[in-house]
């Protein structure tokens, strides 16, 4: 009788696999030829699969996602304290070694989103996602009165957004400078600006 393959699994072994060529080579090494080497399969077997590199990138991009919402979901956003906030958001930034590694994928994607339409159209769709996901956050925060009523909830989840990728760019570049504390610092800032009202421009 053949073997039945979970091809749920089998995606999560491939990524898995990337992230080991990540590890040991950087973000610039993954091909499907490298990951399939590293999965122990044949090229023409992951690209069932994963049929290009991109695929591949996207995959690995929506994981770091799904982890970081995972973290997210773990926490009381409801308990109003401001540490439990921080919490939340630090889960989307590279403060380890290990997640800066990880989001040399993200910015590898950055870096062909000129040259590829098809990428414009995957960074977009992430952005989009990860938008959502801050706006229900923010909401949740107002909510439970860590984010003054009068602020504009997708102007925020804009601003916030921007912040992330801001801090998450500087954090890969001069991780020293950038270290967890110094990380908590600005995003807790933040979150005390948010708790007072919203000027007349509608901007904290």
């Amino acid at each position: 009788m053949p073997k039945i393959v979970d091809h749920d699994e089998r995606r999560v072994e491939l990524v898995d696999a990337l992230w080991r060529v990540v590890e040991r080579d950087g973000a610039t090494a993954i091909s499907i030829r490298n990951v399939a080497a590293e999965a122990g399969l044949s090229k023409s077997a992951i690209a069932h699969y994963f049929p290009s590199r991109l695929s591949l990138l996207a995959a690995a991009v929506a994981q770091l996602g799904d982890q970081g919402l995972e973290k997210i979901t773990a926490l009381d956003l409801t308990d109003g304290r401001i540490e439990t906030a921080c919490d939340a958001i630090m889960a989307a930034i590279p403060d380890s070694r290990a997640r800066r590694k990880h989001s040399e994928v993200w910015i590898l994607l950055i870096s062909e989103r000129q040259t590829d339409p098809e990428v414009r159209k995957l960074l977009a769709q992430l952005d989009h996602r990860v938008i959502s996901q801050i706006m229900v956050v923010l909401r949740t925060f107002q909510e439970s009165g860590l984010i003054h009523r009068s602020r504009d909830i997708e102007l925020e989840a804009a601003r916030l957004h921007a912040i992330i990728d801001g801090v998450s760019l500087h954090t890969l570049h001069d991780p020293v400078g950038m270290s967890p504390k110094r990380i908590r610092a600005i995003i807790t800032s933040h979150l005390e600006e948010l708790a007072s009202p919203a000027s007349v421009l509608g901007v904290g």
